[in-house]
């Protein structure tokens, strides 16, 4: 039999449910379980996405997509950065020397020391690595970083900001660990007058309460022996990020790292949290599609008697069963698709008006949904393929009818 006309047997089949109310009534059942259950499946998807990402956004802006180098081991910049010129030309798009030192600060009325870590950069390169200059809350104006780094001035976070009662202008005291003699046993403490010469938020605690940016021409000033001890770098959009760390890490011998190594407890969860929601709703969509597994078996009952006159007619088992899965997969792709349709709308409201804020403890003010094809794509061939299952189950029906009874009986 042609596709064609097990399509209008489909058709019929569906269509002239109207009057029988039982089979007609569970038909409205499947379509709106499965269309809910859809909406509900590419909805969380798209917003688990879109933390994931938005999470990732924001720490990978804060940290070099790419780290070289190990607390304590110093790098001869200039020979790294004339080999990452030549032979990642097309794959590293920029890099930036920089060095980390804990100090002690203290504020100008001379109470609350507090531990903190200070970053020497170098403010021409910072900019095309992070986004540290866009998180810079004070000065409002746009300052670039070379000028808020100037005559021994930082940046200091937000929270640190606070907790000193410090502002743009401000002066302070750092203190830190002198060289010392092996034979001593104390720890010498010198000090550096220091101004503040910008604030910066980027929402994230560690950063905004123990985190101090300086000029590396500062660090080198304040710690003597001090040298460069990390290289931050920056990729070309889709250069793959985990066969670029390998091929570096190979080529100098130095310990380099993505910057999800910095958090991966956070990226790990994030991603089990994303992959486990989709599952628990996919069974909730699958015990929805199971509706189609009694409406099937009701309509198989229903109609035995056209069943019997269609195959003494001729006409194969395996065209019957093709019509009734056509059946249970029209009512799945349907409401799927409908599903899919409201829960597209959804995401772009929410997208657009934003209006579902977030408390602090996460690092996005409001609900992140991202819009990308792929994730309809997936819960809809999902959903389709749940479908399939559950109409394949009540069709091996037709295989246990006795044709001659049937027949007999209907007489």
């Amino acid at each position: 039999m042609k596709t064609s006309h097990l399509f209008l047997f489909a058709y019929r089949y569906l269509r002239g449910t109207k009057k029988e109310n039982t089979v007609n009534t569970m038909i409205k059942i499947c379509f709106a379980g499965i269309a809910i259950g859809t909406f509900s499946l590419a909805l969380i998807f798209s917003i688990m996405y879109g933390f994931e990402k938005a999470t990732h956004e924001k720490l990978q802006g804060i940290n070099a997509q790419i780290i070289m180098g190990a607390e304590g081991q110093d790098l001869d910049y200039e020979k790294i950065s004339n080999v990452l010129s030549k032979e990642y030309s097309g794959i590293v798009a920029a890099h930036n020397p920089c060095s980390t030192q804990h100090i002690i600060i203290q504020d100008e009325q001379g109470d609350k020391p507090t531990a903190v870590i200070l970053k020497g950069i170098d403010p021409k390169k910072e900019p095309s690595v992070t986004v540290f200059s866009k998180k810079i809350i004070q000065p409002k104006s746009s300052t670039q970083l070379e000028t808020m780094l100037k005559n021994d001035c930082v940046i200091i976070g937000e929270k640190l900001a606070e907790q000193n009662k410090l502002k743009c202008g401000s002066t302070f005291d750092i203190f830190f660990a002198t060289e010392q003699t092996h034979s001593s046993k104390t720890i010498q403490l010198d000090k550096k007058h220091v101004t503040v010469g910008g604030i910066f938020k980027t929402g994230i605690e560690e950063y905004d309460s123990a985190t101090i940016l300086c000029s590396l021409s500062l660090l080198k000033k304040i710690f003597q022996e001090s040298q460069v001890n990390t290289i931050e770098m920056k990729l070309y959009p889709h250069v793959d990020e985990t066969q670029t760390i390998k091929n570096i890490k190979n080529r100098f011998g130095i310990d380099t790292y993505s910057w999800k190594s910095l958090y991966p407890a956070l990226v790990s969860a994030l991603k089990l949290e994303k992959y486990a929601m989709f599952f628990i709703l996919l069974l909730i969509t699958l015990v929805a599609s199971m509706n189609i597994i009694s409406l099937l078996f009701m309509l198989i009952t229903h109609k035995q008697c056209d069943i019997s006159i269609l195959q003494s007619m001729g006409i194969s088992q395996k065209d019957i069963f093709i019509i009734f899965l056509l059946i249970g997969l029209v009512i799945t792709a349907l409401s799927g698709a409908f599903g899919i349709i409201a829960a597209l709308v959804a995401c772009i409201i929410l997208k657009k008006y934003p209006f579902i804020s977030l408390p602090d403890i996460y690092y996005v003010t409001h609900l992140p949904v991202v819009v990308e094809w792929h994730i309809f794509a997936l819960v809809f061939i999902s959903v389709i393929i749940l479908g399939l299952i559950a109409s394949l189950i009540p069709v091996q029906k037709i295989k246990k009818l006795n044709i001659a009874r049937i027949l007999s009986f209907e007489r």
